[in-house]
C-alpha cells in the first residue's frame, strides 16, 4: 500500500500439477488516511519451467467530508425592511482541490429580526457536513415625515385664550421601510418655545403660556403676543418614532400677529422656553 509491503494472512490452497487454476484470497488493510492512494498486489507463481510475479495495482481515494463553519450575524434592514447574509464563516475541505458546494436554507433574503439558518456543504464526492448560524435584521432607517407646513396656524384675536392643538396638525403623513406609522400614534411634542418670554411687557402677565398634555400627542398655547414687539412665534418640536426606536424630529410654528394688517411677517430671533 503506497510502496510498503503489507502482510496477507489468507491461505492459498494447494494447486493442480497442470491446467489453470483460479485462487480467491482477501485480506483487511488498516485505514489510510484521507487523500489518493496505490494498492498493488503481486503473486509470485513458480512451476518445473521457471517463475512468474505478475502485479497489478489500483489507485483510490480516501475522501475527507467538508468542514461547514457557521457565525452568527447582524445586518442592517434594507428599504424594503429585508437583508441579504451569510452564515458562513469560512467553511473548507481539508483535501487538496475538492471543490465544495454550500447551500443556506432559508436563502435569503431574510425578514426584519432573528432567522436561525442551515448551512450544508457537500463535496464533489458527495460527503457533506452542516452548522447552523442566526441572522438577525435591525431596522436603522429613521421614518420620512411630511408636515402640514412651516406655519400651521396664526391666532387671532390676542385674547389671552389657549388654543388646543394635535400632533396631526403638524405631522400629516410617515413612511417607514418597516413599519406602518400612524402619526397619531408615532409622534410625541417634545417641547414648545417661543419668541417672546411669558411675561414680556404688554403680553398680558399670564404663565404657562403653552402647556403639553399627557400623553404628550395634544398640547395648547395661549393667543397673546407683546404689544411692543412684532408679533409672537411658537416653535413645537416633535419627535417621530417607529417600533425599533428610530426616530425623526419634525416642527411646525404657530404664530400670533401683532395686528391683522401684519401679514406673513415674524420677528424669528431669540427662543425663550
Amino acid at each position: 500500500l503506497d510502496g510498503l509491503p503489507v502482510v496477507i494472512t489468507s491461505v492459498v490452497p494447494a494447486l493442480p500439477e497442470m491446467g489453470p487454476a483460479t485462487v480467491h484470497y482477501s485480506t483487511t488493510l488498516p485505514a489510510p488516511a484521507p487523500g489518493l492512494h496505490t494498492l498493488c498486489a503481486e503473486a509470485t507463481c513458480s512451476d518445473g519451467s521457471g517463475e512468474v510475479a505478475p502485479t497489478e495495482c489500483k489507485h483510490f481515494r480516501i475522501d475527507t467530508p467538508p468542514d461547514a463553519k457557521c457565525k452568527d450575524v447582524s445586518v442592517s434592514a434594507d428599504a424594503a425592511c429585508h437583508a441579504d447574509a451569510s452564515v458562513d464563516d469560512g467553511s473548507f475541505d481539508a483535501d487538496p482541490g475538492d471543490a465544495i458546494t454550500c447551500t443556506a436554507v432559508p436563502p435569503g433574503p431574510y425578514p426584519l429580526g432573528t432567522t436561525t439558518v442551515t448551512l450544508t456543504c457537500v463535496d464533489s464526492f458527495g460527503a457533506s457536513d452542516h452548522c447552523e448560524g442566526d441572522v438577525t435584521v435591525v431596522d436603522v432607517t429613521a421614518p420620512v415625515v411630511t408636515t402640514a407646513g412651516e406655519t400651521i396656524a396664526s391666532l387671532w384675536p390676542p385674547n389671552h385664550q389657549y388654543h388646543a392643538f394635535s400632533v396631526t396638525d403638524c405631522v400629516v403623513e410617515i413612511h417607514d421601510n418597516c413599519d406602518v406609522l400612524d402619526p397619531a400614534l408615532a409622534t410625541e411634542v417634545q417641547r414648545i418655545t417661543s419668541d417672546e418670554g411669558e411675561l414680556s411687557q404688554g403680553s398680558g402677565n399670564t404663565c404657562d403660556d403653552a402647556i403639553i398634555d399627557a400623553p404628550p400627542t395634544s398640547y395648547a398655547v395661549r393667543s397673546e403676543r407683546s404689544g411692543n414687539a412684532d408679533g409672537r412665534v411658537y416653535h413645537v418640536d416633535h419627535v417621530v418614532s417607529d417600533a425599533s426606536g428610530n426616530e425623526t424630529a419634525a416642527s411646525c410654528r404657530i404664530v400670533v400677529a401683532h395686528d391683522q394688517g401684519q401679514g406673513d411677517q415674524y420677528r424669528l430671533g431669540h427662543l425663550d422656553d
